[in-house]
């Protein structure tokens, strides 16, 4: 699958899933379309309690870790492993297991734990097939470490998990509306494709710096904010690239230094945010800063404002 013609902003999709008997379940080596991302709306909950609104997680850049919830399960796993099979498992193993269709049922009863900064942070809880299959997708070991995927998760933060419930993990259970992966070397293709004088080496080095500066939990609206421009608008990483690598060498050289996000001054009922990259110069000047402003209103944010000159204001 080819990458699509990008445009003013972007969005980086999941895979294709494709599943049929007797094969692995999903389309693996697929990379993500990329396609226009809305700036001006965006899905509304419908028949929420008002009253006891529901806590949202937007977490990026996680990584999945498969937990045997109890051993009875464990047990039936290596019922249907290959033969000598080690223990614990690899993630190799289980990949091998539970991508086939027949072996959809025991997929089912794992814990899917995701892990933040080598830190098990929440249990995620699929609510649909597809989603289950992203997350046998995302434990696939390559060879390439660039390509290996992290995940998305958007949903809604449920009750502590109870401690006999996934071997003893007592995490925050989330109830996943949208599971997506994502690799480095897709936002690296994708500026390299955009930017024609650009080239993979600088991209790895563009997306490194973005990718370092934002390892959080996801569970607050600043958070939220920061996790949706730079999973899924590309705008940030081409402007970065230009910054830190311009096209005329006699020009400027900006490299990024921070990522702060504050509450949008005009807001009425919704709630907007700036999200705010620094950039110092690499010789002598003057710093530069840019934004863009994101709703986080609703479950899934969404562009207010593209990426443009930031100039503070006091009030």
């Amino acid at each position: 699958m080819t990458l699509l013609k990008l445009t003013a902003a972007q969005s980086l999709r999941t895979p294709t899933v494709n599943p049929y008997a007797g094969e692995p379940i999903a389309n693996w080596e697929s990379y993500a379309n990329i396609s226009p991302q809305a700036s001006n709306g965006g899905d509304q909950a419908s028949g929420e309690d008002n009253s006891n609104p529901p806590t949202y997680i937007y977490s990026s850049f996680g990584v999945v870790r498969p937990v045997f919830p109890s051993l009875s399960i464990e047990k039936e796993f290596y019922q249907i492993a290959p033969p000598d099979s080690p223990t614990p498992p690899s993630k190799e193993l289980l990949f091998e297991v539970v991508s086939q269709t027949e072996n959809l049922y025991l997929a089912r009863q794992l814990c899917w734990v995701l892990t933040i900064a080598q830190i098990d942070s929440y249990i995620l809880e699929p609510t649909s097939e597809a989603q289950l299959l992203y997350l046998i997708a995302a434990i696939r070991q390559v060879q390439n470490p660039l390509n290996q995927p992290v995940i998305t998760a958007i949903g809604s933060l449920g009750k502590m998990a109870p401690s006999g419930a996934c071997n003893g993990l007592e995490l925050p259970i989330v109830s996943a509306s949208k599971l997506s992966y994502v690799s480095p070397n897709q936002f690296i293709r994708a500026i390299v494709e955009e930017l024609d004088s650009s080239s993979e080496e600088n991209a790895l080095t563009v997306v490194g710096k973005l990718w370092s500066l934002a390892i959080n939990p996801g569970n607050t609206e600043k958070y939220r904010a920061l996790n949706f421009v730079l999973t899924d608008y590309l705008d940030v990483y081409l402007e970065s690239y230009k910054l830190l690598y311009p096209t005329n060498t006699s020009d400027p050289t900006y490299e990024l230094t921070g990522i702060r996000t504050t509450p949008a001054l005009l807001q009425g009922n919704q709630k907007i945010y700036n999200v705010i990259f620094s950039y110092q110069p690499t010789s002598t000047g003057v710093s530069k800063e840019k934004y863009c402003q994101v709703d986080v209103t609703t479950e899934f944010p969404y562009i207010v404002m593209p990426f443009a000159d930031y100039i503070a204001s006091y009030n």
